[in-house]
């Protein structure tokens, strides 16, 4: 619960920030922004740093830029149990620097600090890329493709 409040300040400092400009830039069709903030559980089967993933919270404000450049920030969640059936949550806090964003769809990427939340200190500069369209998102951490992800609260939007 403690990150999910973490996460809605986070969002709505973010939109006051993003607001004002996604207004101007929706002028041109190649710029836009992605934010949001929700939660859900992945479609199949989900496994990361050894833990078997259920579901994530995820928050987000990033605007794009038409050269593919961006500026945000994204942070993750995700929940599991380890092999031992140990409950655990992984922590993703990443830069947006690229993002594209269409009508429907929107992708952002950058680099992010990883806190596998095992007791062992968190990795900074891990690659990470969000793909979101409609009420699911597909995320990528470092070469891990996790399974898509259907939003059961909240969500992504993309202008």
């Amino acid at each position: 619960m403690k990150n999910l409040i973490c996460l809605i300040v986070m969002v709505a400092g973010i939109s006051a920030v993003v607001s004002a400009p996604a207004a101007a830039s929706n002028a041109a069709s190649t710029e836009g922004t992605v934010t949001g903030i929700g939660a859900g559980s992945f479609q199949g089967p989900a496994r990361f740093g050894g833990v078997n993933l259920s579901s994530f919270e995820i928050a987000t404000g990033v605007i794009t830029e038409e050269d593919g450049s961006a500026a945000g920030v994204f942070h993750a969640v995700l929940r599991g149990r380890s092999l031992l059936g140990i409950a655990q949550t992984i922590t993703l806090e990443g830069n947006v620097t690229q993002g594209t964003v269409t009508s429907e769809t929107g992708s952002v990427s950058g680099l992010a600090s990883l806190d596998l939340g095992n007791g062992v200190p968190a990795v900074s500069g891990i690659p990470f890329n969000v793909e979101t369209r409609g009420g699911s998102m597909v995320l990528t951490v470092q070469s891990t493709v996790l399974p898509s992800g259907a939003f059961s609260q909240g969500g992504l939007d993309i202008e």
